[in-house]
């Protein structure tokens, strides 16, 4: 609790000192609940309620949606455009540099402006209020 707090204060102080990035950004999730695919596919506004990572590589993303290899759930990718997220890339180690990860910052919402369908999973446009 005050620990956790402590250190998301610290988190946020040491990403906010770094440059915003703005441009796409996409993030891949595999939800097994069909309640929880159905309560976010069809939202009008998301918020991270937590930091989220998020790449540059669309690859990236649909590894992530597609959930593995497991069955039984569903993958949703989000195709984001940011004006406040942060690249952490150059900061990654090098066995995760390939990922080009972008960080998206918690508490962030995000308007959904479109929806569409890419191998076999559910995309969701969103755009940084």
């Amino acid at each position: 609790p005050a620990q956790a707090k402590a250190a998301n204060a610290k988190f946020d102080s040491a990403l906010n000192k770094d440059g915003s990035y703005e441009g796409t950004v996409y993030r891949g999730m595999y939800l097994e609940k069909e309640g929880d695919y159905n309560k976010l596919i069809s939202s009008k506004t998301i918020e991270m309620k937590s930091h989220s990572s998020s790449s540059k590589d669309l690859k990236q993303a649909e590894f992530f949606a597609s959930g593995f290899g497991e069955r039984g759930g569903k993958g949703i990718l989000f195709k984001v455009q940011t004006k406040s997220a942060i690249d952490i890339t150059a900061a990654s180690h090098k066995v995760y540099k390939a990922q080009k990860e972008v960080i998206l910052k918690r508490g962030t919402k995000y308007d959904v402006v479109g929806q569409s369908k890419s191998k076999g999973m559910t995309v969701l446009h969103l755009r940084e209020k």
